[in-house]
């Protein structure tokens, strides 16, 4: 079994305890095995907020107080299923076009997932609704 040493915690560990690198360098994992990455951005940590604000301007062009104010705008619940941000085990997923990039609204992780398995098709989903009604005991 192959072994790999973390650089953070100075453990040999198995290559599973690993994330794989994405790259083609000669190392194929992380650096850091899974537990010291999970420890470094766990929520609440100064890593996890930064990280945070780096993917919201990075990846949606939003800043930490645009994202409040939309999630503001949405009374603090999913833009989909109203659940209250105070409920959710994880903080609300910026929903977007995936064709033009452009910011639709903020969405609890199962709405976002949900969204995503659907492949964003309002054909989808008007066919899993009429699916729905069919199958129902209503």
């Amino acid at each position: 079994m192959k072994t790999y040493l973390c650089y953070k915690c100075r453990e040999t560990l198995p290559a599973s305890d690993f994330h794989k690198m994405n790259s083609h360098k000669s190392r194929k994992v992380q650096g850091w095995c899974k537990n010291c990455m999970k420890a470094y951005y766990a929520p609440g940590t100064k890593e996890h907020t930064r990280r945070k604000d780096y993917m919201l301007t990075y990846r949606f062009g939003l800043s930490k107080d645009e994202y409040e104010e939309l999630l503001g705008q949405q009374n603090y619940q999913c833009a989909i299923c109203d659940i209250d941000i105070e409920n959710c085990s994880r903080d609300f997923a910026v929903d977007h076009d995936h064709s033009t990039g452009k910011v639709r609204g903020l969405l609890c992780s199962s709405c976002n997932t949900g969204l995503g398995q659907f492949k964003d098709s309002i054909v989808n989903l008007q066919s899993a609704i009429r699916y729905l009604k069919e199958h129902s005991n209503d």
